[in-house]
């Protein structure tokens, strides 16, 4: 059993954590697997949507394609997988595109997602999660419900996300939100074009250098332009023609604000695991080691692997990632109490 719906919540009217209101929310929901099974809410990262895989045979694939199917991690006929798209988001949840103009609408923090996210999932009519699943971004979310409301979280899984960003990776976040306040400032085309420069500027920290090194080197293209700016180019391009630009300024301006006090974890009996990403040039492994350390110092089960890999950050959205299937696969067994084929296949699953 697929879907694909929208939800309208808080049609009383939304206060938001920095002071801003909105009227209502729309939200616009997936999901994968019958509603009597364990839920595994999935929550996709800055540029992701509720996609997370087909939904019929002739659908476009999803972003985390691989990793749903009978036998695979997320497996539809042992547990019900449900992904929203996030507040502020491009694709069909209340957001800036909602709003004329788009400059008013409010800003929002990671807990304004959860809090949206929760009331949806009121709305289909679950309660209790087995298991909250995401990286960056969605790891954010995924510790901010652990820490919201602790008492509907079975367990957590956060991949290439850490308590907060650090220095380094907030001044890279001012860069990408100064040209696209710039740009929002100086109309659509400025906007679009600033939002291009924001991605170009985001997928340097996504990308190793190893990984780009390898890839492109000093290489050139038949204009003599260097083949790894044709492929940020590209990356740009790719992202104006399905993001509002004040949906990324508003998203990324929550990433930057967003920082967890385990403090705030005392009590919570849901299991946490963390996944560090080698060469994540955006969360580094040791960042994300620490919050598990700190976790585990206010009484919380954390646990902490590194996936080994050359990409650095957006390994946890390769297929080709070695070791993350299993570290999928360990999660949602061990959320659910029960070993899944995908586990089975691959040595030295985790939490096993």
């Amino acid at each position: 059993m697929t879907t694909k719906t929208e939800v309208t919540v808080a049609s009383d009217g939304l206060k938001l954590e920095m002071g801003g209101w909105l009227p209502e929310a729309t939200v616009a929901v997936e999901t994968w697997g019958a509603p009597s099974r364990p839920v595994v809410l999935v929550c996709h990262a800055l540029t992701g949507d509720a996609h997370v895989a087909r939904h019929q045979v002739d659908d476009r694939p999803g972003w985390w394609e691989w990793l749903v199917g009978p036998g695979r991690p997320l497996d539809p006929d042992r547990v019900q997988i449900v992904a929203t798209n996030v507040l502020g988001g491009s694709a069909g949840t209340t957001g800036p595109a909602c709003v004329d103009p788009t400059a008013a609408f409010p800003a929002i923090t990671v807990g304004d997602m959860v809090q949206v996210e929760a009331l949806a999932l009121d709305r289909l009519g679950i309660g209790r999660v087995a298991l909250v699943i995401g990286g960056s971004l969605g790891g954010m979310r995924a510790l901010e419900w652990l820490a919201a409301l602790p008492d509907r979280v079975g367990a957590v899984a956060g991949m290439g996300v850490s308590s907060g960003l650090s220095a380094l990776a907030l001044g890279q976040n001012h860069v990408q939100l100064a040209a696209l306040e710039w740009g929002l400032a100086h109309g659509p085309e400025a906007a679009r074009a600033a939002l291009g420069w924001a991605r170009m500027t985001a997928m340097l920290t996504y990308r190793s250098a190893d990984h780009l090194d390898a890839r492109f080197g000093r290489a050139t293209g038949p204009v003599g332009d260097f083949r790894v700016a044709s492929y940020l180019d590209h990356q740009a391009e790719k992202l104006i023609a399905r993001f509002h630009p004040a949906s990324y300024h508003r998203l990324a301006e929550a990433m930057g604000r967003w920082q967890l006090d385990v403090r705030r974890l005392v009590g919570a009996t849901a299991a946490v695991r963390l996944l560090g990403l080698e060469r994540d040039g955006l969360f580094p492994p040791e960042d994300v080691r620490d919050t598990a350390r700190r976790m585990a110092a206010v009484g919380v089960d954390a646990q902490y692997q590194e996936l080994a890999n050359a990409v650095g950050h957006d390994a946890f959205l390769m297929p080709g990632a070695l070791g993350l299937d299993a570290w999928v696969a360990g999660v949602v067994d061990e959320a659910v109490g029960e070993r899944t084929r995908a586990a089975d296949a691959v040595a030295g699953a985790p939490w096993s």
